[in-house]
């Protein structure tokens, strides 16, 4: 009984939904020739003008139900990438009406090795040009169905998105900030009024306040407005066909221009690049045309289209003084902002059931590799690595081995973290690696040797290199706040002279100043006598000498490092 019952069901479900519908137009598209269903074909309905009014997606068997908000008189157009059909016959709704519309499109394969591009500006698109009206006629219909679906509603989308702050050249990342959210209904991409882009442009402000920039969403490029003030060509980059488009001649305000491509030996909307022009600061400082953004579009599974991926970088402008003779002040680039989104999930709202294809860690890369303290010439368990100025981390194992997984492309600084570093009083080693999408790349981190430290240590006070037989001492004082200028640090042994008859103990002395981070170095210390570190303050209050650190007496070529704390 249970399977006549889900049967029946599935019969009578598009019934109940055409019987609340108060007017509209049902039918089905079908494959010419062959009389299949197309799945995920756009149905548009249009106004006797030829707008479009409305539109509704195709199910899996090629069933469409488009809702009529008024009575009147429309014709359909069925759109699928990769088919083509003409618009209907006039079709009139009346009230309380469902007109049933049959629909046939043929098959639409397009030899991209035949299209010739011209690269001809084309104002117009109703003006000849073959190669730009196919590509605009593929990149519309997956434009529409982004939009459509977009209005629709009908999704929930887990979205991640990022800020980040990269350095002068746009490479190296100073900064990440991460955060995930969830999307009912509405999409997380999307740009202001088309209108007001047209008349505002695509950047407000000025040097003093900071600028803001907006990006075109499928609304823009799809509005009357876009197609005015934009010129079109159709242009070839290896095996992808582009549709390039640039301001008017005449445009004054702030605009874009950039391409739409198609993915390779395809005519499927992949992505639009586009960059800002008409801004006088970004021209003055050598960025027009090289500041924009970049979105990608995906085709679901349900066929609807949806902005997959979007960033947008924005620049950040300073004037300083050059050091031409006179300076003069110039423009420069103090950072670059980005900010950008991906949509990791989509599932319909109403049923959870996802619609979301293929991922994008392909676009990602890594970053692995091994920790070791040099100080003991052994791996270094329990360190944390991480990406500076983000919140990507990751633990060492007991082998000093770390991963980092999920990394966007871009150059990164790669900082340590582990009680080690306290207890020697070093600052964290980092190292700079570049991350490429779908790439391992292999970081080393290490904590220096003693030997090392001891003599960077050294070379920072001026401390004289060390001469044959002797040995080196060295560290970092404990300030504890007190100002560096006030200390110095005191190594002192004791010589044996023999004077006359008799040998006496002599005690010799070497005095250093601490670096701006505290690290001091004596490197030429007599070895086989005892030694002693003070640290001493000399303040408008007087002098004051820490307690002695004893150390012993030191071998041939031996190195020591100190942690010394300041009198207190």
């Amino acid at each position: 009984m249970l399977p006549f019952l889900v049967l029946l069901w599935l019969l009578l479900t598009p019934l109940a939904a055409e019987a609340q519908v108060r007017q509209g137009v049902t039918g089905i598209v079908r494959q010419e020739g062959t009389g299949l269903g197309i799945q995920g074909a756009f149905v548009a309905l249009l106004d006797r003008d030829g707008r479009r009014v409305g539109g509704v997606l195709t199910l899996q068997d090629g069933r469409y139900l488009l809702r009529v908000a008024r009575p009147g008189t429309y014709r359909l157009q069925p759109e699928r990438i990769g088919f083509r059909a003409d618009p209907s016959a006039e079709v009139t709704v009346r009230p309380g009406q469902l007109v049933r519309v049959d629909l046939t499109a043929s098959a639409d394969a397009i030899e991209l090795a035949g299209i010739a591009v011209d690269g001809d500006r084309r104002c117009d698109l109703g003006e000849e040009g073959r190669a730009t009206m196919e590509l605009w006629e593929q990149a519309s219909r997956a434009l529409a169905v982004a939009r459509w679906t977009e209005a629709s509603e009908r999704f929930a989308y887990e979205l991640r998105s990022w800020e980040r702050s990269l350095g002068p050249r746009g490479r190296q990342v100073i900064s990440e900030r991460e955060q995930r959210t969830s999307h009912v209904g509405r999409h997380a991409y999307r740009a202001i009024d088309p209108a007001e882009l047209e008349s505002e442009g695509y950047a407000r402000g000025d040097l003093a306040s900071g600028f803001q920039y907006f990006a075109p969403d499928a609304e823009t490029l799809l509005s009357d407005g876009f197609l005015r003030t934009h010129c079109f060509r159709s242009v070839r980059e290896g095996e992808r066909l582009g549709l390039e488009f640039e301001p008017i001649d005449g445009r004054r305000v702030p605009e874009v221009e950039g391409t739409l491509w198609m993915a390779p030996a395809s005519t499927r909307l992949e992505r639009l690049e586009y960059r800002y022009v008409n801004i006088p600061d970004l021209a003055e400082a050598g960025l027009e045309g090289r500041s924009g953004g970049e979105v990608v579009f995906e085709e679901l599974e349900g066929g609807e289209w949806i902005v997959r991926w979007w960033e947008i970088r924005m620049p950040v402008l300073v004037r300083r003084m050059n050091l031409d003779r006179p300076p003069r002040p110039v423009l420069q680039v103090a950072e670059i902002r980005t900010q950008g989104g991906e949509v990791e999930d989509v599932r319909l709202a109403a049923s959870g059931v996802r619609r979301l294809g293929n991922d994008r860690a392909a676009d990602r890369g890594s970053i692995l590799g091994e920790v070791v303290d040099s100080t003991t010439q052994a791996a270094l368990a329990e360190a944390t690595v991480y990406l500076s100025g983000t919140d990507r981390r990751a633990t060492s194992g007991g082998d000093g081995s770390f991963v980092i997984d999920g990394i966007r492309p871009g150059i990164y600084t790669v900082a340590l973290q582990h009680p080690r570093l306290a207890q020697l009083g070093v600052t964290p080693p980092t190292v700079l690696v570049e991350v490429a999408a779908g790439v391992a790349t292999v970081a080393e981190l290490s904590i220096p040797s003693l030997e090392t430290l001891v003599a960077e240590a050294c070379a920072a006070v001026g401390s004289e290199a060390g001469e044959p037989g002797t040995g080196a001492v060295g560290g970092v004082v404990r300030t504890g706040g007190v100002p560096v200028e006030e200390l110095a640090v005191e190594v002192t042994w004791q010589r044996i002279e023999v004077s006359g008859a008799r040998p006496a103990a002599v005690g010799a002395v070497a005095e250093v100043q601490p670096d701006r981070l505290g690290r001091w170095g004596v490197c030429s210390v007599p070895t086989g006598h005892r030694i002693q570190v003070r640290v001493v303050r000399r303040s408008s209050a007087g002098v004051e000498v820490s307690d002695a650190l004893e150390l012993g007496t030191l071998e041939r070529s031996e190195t020591r490092w100190v942690t010394a704390p300041a009198p207190s």
